[in-house]
């Protein structure tokens, strides 16, 4: 990120850290014991956030999902994202998680474009059906 902007870290419950900073601010431990939010900001203008929780893969190997990542419209095209990722990627480290997940919409190009270039890769696929009326 530039101008000045920065990602802060708070509780999932309300924002921390609304001051400024240059790049991805280090993570500060949001003291609820496995979720973090994450919040861009130049000056006083929000630029976006990320949530992330800690959870456990089926496996049984910890891990953070990172569930919201959500950038200003006019934020974009600026590195937000991706600073983001790496400030929920610096928690998840800090939390001794050696992995982070993800979603994100088959259709959604622009995202999936960004994992990539993050090092993301997809591995696996969700169907859907949509549902009308019972037949006959």
């Amino acid at each position: 990120m530039s101008d000045g902007a920065g990602a802060h870290a708070g509780s999932s419950s309300a924002l921390d850290g609304t001051g400024s900073g240059t790049g991805a601010g280090g993570p500060v431990p949001s003291g609820d014991g496995g979720r973090v939010l994450l919040v861009a900001v130049d000056g006083r203008e929000v630029l976006g956030f990320a949530g992330a929780e800690e959870q456990h893969h089926f496996t049984g190997q910890p891990q953070a999902y990172l569930g919201e990542l959500v950038v200003a419209p006019g934020a974009r095209r600026r590195g937000v994202a991706a600073a983001l990722v790496g400030a929920v990627e610096e928690w998840a480290r800090s939390r001794g998680l050696p992995v982070v997940t993800l979603d994100t919409g088959a259709a959604n190009g622009p995202a999936r474009a960004l994992y990539a270039r993050l090092g993301y890769v997809e591995e696996q696929v969700t169907l859907t059906r949509v549902l009308t009326t019972p037949p006959g």
